[in-house]
């Protein structure tokens, strides 16, 4: 069974080409083909396709791009921290450089048909849009000399409070600045009874780790496929 599919309007702006997406429920091999095929005949050049199940895409120019897994933190509970973060109304450039590192193990980065440019350039617009509201409602860095050392981005969606870009600087990690800022989104969470949402990758296991150490559940997880018409 074919969940959701559809064209995907940001993407396909973004990339400058139509980009479609699939949700697979519990598809077989030929429903998925079919549903990938529907979209190659209308002109995409890129479907992602995200399945919780492997799947065979051998006919297609395709790749695994990513193997996501969600954590939860269904009770998130308060705890003081120092005030060394600060949201940032300006200066987005500052915070280009973390979420390159951020990305480092994104499906943007692992598809060898995304070159490092356009992985750079997109995440410089999610960083664009995360200050100016579009992506996020709260983006908090930790600061050392006017130097952004660590960042973190988040929106609120229903009854959550969903993470979208974290990272610290690779000279400044085992310093707790990550353990700091996710604390101040927790303290977020509970201040107005939100979960908090993560969505990391399983090939980036500190990160596994790290979201465990602090509580969190894992949701689920999920194949991501690209698959390409060049």
């Amino acid at each position: 069974m074919i969940g959701r599919s559809g064209f995907l309007e940001w993407d396909s702006a973004f990339f400058g080409f139509p980009v479609a997406f699939i949700e697979v429920c519990h598809g077989n091999e030929i429903q998925v083909k079919a549903e990938v095929d529907k979209f190659l005949s209308a002109g995409c050049k890129l479907v992602y396709v995200f399945s919780h199940k492997p799947l065979e895409l051998f006919d297609y120019d395709a790749c695994q791009a990513d193997r996501k897994r969600s954590y939860i933190l269904p009770k998130p509970i308060f705890k003081q921290t120092d005030k060394q973060h600060f949201h940032i109304e300006n200066h987005a450039e500052m915070l280009y450089e973390l979420a390159y590192q951020a990305g480092i193990h994104s499906r943007y980065r692992s598809d060898p048909h995304i070159s490092e440019d356009t992985f750079k350039q997109l995440y410089r617009v999610w960083i664009d849009n995360s200050i100016n509201k579009g992506f996020a409602d709260y983006v908090l860095a930790c600061m050392e000399q006017e130097k952004a050392i660590g960042f973190i981005t988040a929106r609120k969606r229903n009854n959550e409070i969903s993470i979208g870009l974290f990272a610290t600087d690779r000279e400044y990690r085992g310093r707790g600045i990550g353990s700091k800022l996710i604390q101040e989104i927790i303290n977020i969470g509970a201040n107005e009874n939100l979960q908090v949402e993560v969505t990391t990758q399983v090939d980036n296991p500190k990160a596994c780790k790290f979201y465990e150490d602090k509580g969190f559940e894992i949701k689920n997880e999920e194949l991501v496929y690209h698959v390409w018409n060049l």
